[in-house]
């Protein structure tokens, strides 16, 4: 939201407020003011309250005049802030207006004809009481709405100075060289945003691409134990692979292994099969010669008996 130059309105409600003053005391009163206490005890209550009014003006002007140091020195002014201010200007205004009016009808109550027929004249000394205490009001009041007025001049056209300087420091083109100052349908309840957006939009640029780096990081890491996966998973199938590679080297050992046993139990058979020859022909000699040594010596048994069974 925009700082607006609010003079104008103001004097605008103040010729408003004076006209409706105008127009009141030709009016008639109501008949709570008609019954309003006017004596001087009465009289000094009501300033008591009319002083605690004040008071409170008074505390607004001053928490308007904090809250505008604080937003000119602000390097960045959120528009709650500015709308804050604004209300409370707004309810400066209302209250002053309100207590203007209390002061003159506090001024015209000891003096119009009702008061008179109701014998309540007043004597010197209580008229220049209330005088006084009307003017020392209203002195106080003009003070209060002078101070006012002038804050809000003063932080309007310091912020206008401030705006002008920093756009003629940053070359901006809005700026007029020559009437020294910039359009005023400007957006500038952030002064200091002339320097301040640049490093800003530069921030959330860095953010933006730090963010894609980190998006891009973690892709980056995910292919990365991705490929550790399938790398391992190689590994662990060539591991495989070798085990398989020695179990077949294993099988084939075997097997070779198996055809020389095989090879030699053929040989081996091969000689036991001779050897088996061998001894069957030596068996047959054997028995052959047994039995022809057991014929002969049969043979020469059965001469001997012969011979023994002539010569008997």
């Amino acid at each position: 939201m925009p700082v607006r130059d609010r003079l104008l309105e103001f004097e605008a409600k103040r010729d408003q407020y004076e006209r409706e003053s105008m127009r009141g005391k030709k009016g008639k009163k109501s008949k709570k003011e008609e019954e309003d206490d006017l004596s001087l005890p009465g009289f000094l209550e009501k300033v008591k309250g009319m002083e605690g009014k004040l008071a409170l003006l008074k505390a607004d002007v001053s928490e308007l005049k904090k809250m505008q140091n604080t937003l000119y020195c602000a390097p960045k002014v959120l528009e709650s802030d500015l709308q804050k201010m604004e209300n409370l200007a707004e309810q400066i205004l209302s209250s002053s207006i309100t207590i203007r009016k209390d002061i003159e009808l506090l001024s015209s109550a000891g003096t119009d004809q009702k008061s008179q027929k109701k014998g309540l004249i007043m004597s010197n000394a209580e008229q220049r009481v209330q005088s006084l205490q009307i003017e020392r009001l209203s002195h106080e009041l003009r003070t209060t709405m002078n101070d006012f007025r002038g804050s809000q001049a003063s932080y309007l056209e310091r912020t206008k100075a401030r705006l002008n300087k920093q756009r003629q420091i940053v070359g901006d083109p809005q700026y007029d060289v020559n009437t020294n100052s910039v359009h005023l349908d400007m957006n500038y309840q952030n002064p200091s945003a002339v320097f301040i957006d640049p490093y800003f939009q530069e921030s959330q640029k860095a953010i933006s691409e730090l963010q894609d780096l980190q998006d891009r990081e973690r892709e980056l890491n995910d292919l990365e134990g991705q490929i550790h996966e399938v790398n391992m998973l190689f590994k662990e199938m060539h591991g495989m692979v070798q085990d398989q590679g020695k179990m077949v080297d294993n099988i084939e050992k075997h097997v070779e292994q198996a055809v020389n046993e095989v090879q030699s139990g053929n040989d081996q058979l091969k000689e036991a099969q001779k050897s088996q020859c061998a001894a069957r022909k030596k068996k047959i000699i054997c028995f052959s010669i047994l039995i022809t040594v057991i014929v002969i010596v049969v043979i020469i048994i059965v001469i001997t008996m012969t011979d023994n069974s002539d010569s008997g």
